[in-house]
């Protein structure tokens, strides 16, 4: 079973990033980011 993590807004110098992981079975499988 496949899990959506999102994680925004993670703060940096640059301005916000949006992060999400789908995780399936304690594995990231896929990551994306968002500035």
């Amino acid at each position: 079973m496949i899990q959506t993590l999102d994680i925004s807004p993670l703060g940096r110098v640059e301005g916000d990033l949006d992060v999400r992981v789908d995780i399936d079975d304690g594995q990231v499988v896929n990551a994306w980011t968002h500035a």
